[in-house]
């Protein structure tokens, strides 16, 4: 939750206009005066084995793909659409960097697309749009939606499909 949290508020910063960076207070425990068990690390700077760095590079990184998505939950009758952007605080502009976007249900790839754009310096940086139909959909699903800068970063979300119909269950 702790995990989930922070991508949350991270990506949130890295979407707004104008944003000139954040601060996290401290990444590991802090053992001084009691415990404050606040870290993704403990007080010795070791993993705490619910989040890898390379998970949490994902979203807290120099280059962090982002996706705009209006909502996490979605009808298998609705066409999944979402705004695709970036923030890059590299040292220079990414010229032709490939950026592909995949949609995964339980490890099989659904679809992708390509993307090859230059990235600026800066974030709010708008890279294109997904748009999938969810109609092949029959069953409540877990979908994974994953935006790679090939060589640079990649970010994953979960997103959910429920049928719009209810499923008549028999006793």
């Amino acid at each position: 939750l702790q995990t989930l949290c922070y991508k949350a508020d991270i990506e949130a910063t890295l979407r707004t206009p104008g944003f000139a960076g954040f601060q996290l207070l401290d990444l590991h425990d802090f053992p001084g005066q009691g415990s404050a068990l606040v870290g993704v690390l403990d007080a010795f700077w070791d993993e705490k084995g619910y989040v890898s760095p390379q998970e949490y590079r994902m979203f807290c990184n120099q280059t962090v793909p982002l996706v705009k998505f209006p909502k996490m939950v979605w009808l298998n009758d609705e066409i999944l659409e979402a705004s695709l952007e970036v923030a890059h605080f590299g040292i220079d502009r990414l010229k032709n960097a490939n950026i592909i976007w995949r949609i995964w249900k339980d490890r099989q790839l659904l679809t992708e697309q390509k993307i090859v754009k230059e990235i600026p310096v800066g974030n709010c940086i708008e890279l294109g749009k997904i748009k999938y139909d969810l109609s092949d959909l029959k069953k409540p699903s877990q979908l994974t939606v994953s935006v790679e800068i090939e060589g640079y970063n990649e970010n994953k979300w979960n997103i959910w499909v429920y049928p719009k119909e209810p499923v008549k269950v028999s006793a």
